[in-house]
C-alpha cells in the first residue's frame, strides 16, 4: 500500500496525503523580503550608496518579492492535481520567469539605473529561493490532517 492510499482498518486521520505549505512559503517570503529591505536600508543609512541606487535596489527587491509570491501561490494551486514536489518545481520555474520580467518592467516604468535593479533582484531571488527550499524541506513532507 502506498503512502497516499487509505487503509480501511486505520482511522481516517491516519491517511497520509502530502500537502503544499502555501501559507508557510508566503510567510517565509514575506519575512525574508522584509529582512532584505532592512539590510538594504541599513546599507543606505551607513552611507555606502546614494538615493538613486537605493531606489533601484528597492525596486529589485519588489520584483523578487512579487515573483516569489506569485510562484508560491501557483505552486499551491498546482499541488492538488500534480503533487507538492512537481508543484514546487513548476513554481520555481515560474519565479525564474516572473522575477526578471518584473525587474525589466519596473526598469522601463521608472527612471532608475539598471545594474542595481537587476543585481539586487537577482540576489534577492536567490536568497528567497534558499528560504523557499528550506521551508519546503521543513513543511513540505507533512501530511494533510
Amino acid at each position: 500500500m502506498t503512502q497516499t492510499q487509505h487503509d480501511s482498518t486505520q482511522p481516517f486521520s491516519a491517511k497520509l496525503v502530502p500537502c503544499y505549505p502555501t501559507l508557510h512559503l508566503v510567510g517565509a517570503i514575506t519575512i525574508v523580503s522584509l529582512l532584505l529591505l532592512v539590510v538594504w536600508t541599513l546599507i543606505k543609512v551607513g552611507g555606502s550608496i546614494d538615493g538613486e541606487v537605493y531606489f533601484a535596489g528597492v525596486l529589485g527587491l519588489l520584483a523578487a518579492f512579487f515573483g516569489n509570491f506569485m510562484g508560491a501561490f501557483f505552486g499551491g494551486y498546482l499541488a492538488e492535481s500534480k503533487g507538492p514536489q512537481v508543484a514546487w518545481i513548476a513554481s520555481t520555474a515560474l519565479r525564474f520567469l516572473i522575477t526578471p520580467a518584473a525587474a525589466v518592467s519596473l526598469y522601463f516604468s521608472a527612471p532608475v539605473r539598471p545594474k542595481p535593479l537587476l543585481l539586487v533582484a537577482l540576489a534577492a531571488y536567490l536568497i528567497l529561493l534558499f528560504a523557499d527550499a528550506a521551508t519546503m524541506l521543513k513543511y513540505g513532507n507533512r501530511a494533510k490532517q
